[in-house]
């Protein structure tokens, strides 16, 4: 079996494609999971949450002097 320099970087480019995408699905599961929970309750609640907050927020900033 001969090892020469091209199939070493070949390997490594394609070591290193593998690895971007696999970072690149761990960011994303691990952010959905953050912002979305594991399940369907769990999402549910966390929306529920982000909708309360936003409305609070908003009727905070629009409060009218009368």
């Amino acid at each position: 079996m001969e090892c020469n320099t091209e199939s070493l970087c070949q390997n490594w480019e394609i070591r290193m494609v593998q690895n971007a995408l696999t970072l690149y699905q761990s960011i994303w599961t691990n952010r959905n999971t953050f912002l979305h929970g594991n399940s369907w309750k769990e999402s549910k609640e966390k929306l529920r949450e982000r909708v309360i907050d936003a409305v609070l927020s908003f009727q905070k900033d629009s409060v009218c002097c009368t």
